[in-house]
């Protein structure tokens, strides 16, 4: 879209005064060609991964902090590849998100003073141990199942972890792409590598005993604040606080409990976590 006044894609604009009688000339309406970025996803051993989600994130400044909002996808054919187009001419980064069963889930989730907001959820389970009720299945597997990578030696399930452009693994790290009208980007490559996952359990309570229903965020300790919603794994507890998040790639994290409006009021919650393999 185009508009009088624009000197970016989807900019303010520039009211047109219109004198009675008079006629007005010069009015240009600037328009940018989409861009596109293109590239290719495999392995460690250089075999094409197939129907392989790959993301654009776009760059946006929003409070004075940096954020990273997906704009489009792709997914990678039968040789790997993949081009996403549709894309305004700014800033972006392109990140695989982590492989853990061939779809995702996608959750709508509150968090307190903000909106709620698309994620993908991976593998969160509530009470695991089968003690307080069945645990939930998400991404298409119940909790505790294997993983598409396969198992490690140490029969730990592994897991093809969330990447950026150029193989990294927080969007901290993550090299911009300008994209300039019309602009083809390609060779925009990632090779990934299966990695041992974890899951991290505890009890949220509070000062009336265990805390229900409450949401929890697994942060890349690196990124933090700028991290996007791709790189946040996200839980809940259930009815006697207890929680389970599987499929947790190596890092350091932030682990956040987030009070939403449809927890009962009462005194900020405690967490205790254990950390498994």
């Amino acid at each position: 879209d185009g508009a009088y006044g624009r000197t970016r894609p989807s900019g303010p604009v520039l009211p047109i005064a219109i004198p009675d009688g008079e006629r007005v000339s010069n009015v240009n309406v600037p328009m940018w060609r989409y861009a596109s970025v293109a590239g290719r996803v495999v392995d460690e051993s250089g075999d094409a991964l197939v129907n392989v989600p790959v993301r654009i994130l776009k760059k946006s400044t929003v409070g004075g902090k940096t954020k990273f909002n997906p704009v489009n996808q792709d997914t990678t054919d039968d040789r790997g590849t993949y081009r996403v187009g549709s894309l305004e001419p700014g800033d972006y980064i392109v990140v695989v998100p982590i492989q853990t069963t061939p779809s995702e889930m996608p959750v709508m989730v509150g968090a307190e003073g903000a909106s709620r907001e698309m994620v993908a959820v991976r593998a969160v389970a509530m009470s695991a141990d089968g003690g307080g009720g069945m645990p939930v299945m998400l991404n298409g597997i119940m909790p505790g199942g294997g993983a598409p990578a396969g198992l490690g030696e140490d029969g730990r399930p592994l897991a093809f972890a969330t990447v950026f452009y150029p193989n990294v693994t927080t969007s901290a790290r993550a090299t911009l792409l300008t994209l300039n009208s019309g602009e083809e980007r390609a060779a925009i490559d990632f090779q990934l590598k299966p990695v041992p996952v974890s899951k991290v359990s505890g009890i949220a309570s509070g000062p009336d005993g265990p805390v229900s229903n409450l949401q929890l965020t697994l942060v890349p300790a690196e990124a933090d604040d700028a991290a996007s919603s791709i790189e946040i794994i996200n839980g809940f507890t259930d009815d006697q606080g207890r929680f389970t998040i599987e499929g947790v790639p190596p890092g350091q994290y932030i682990l956040r409990a987030v009070r939403t409006p449809r927890v009962a009021p009462g005194g900020p919650a405690q967490v205790t976590t254990m950390s498994q393999g």
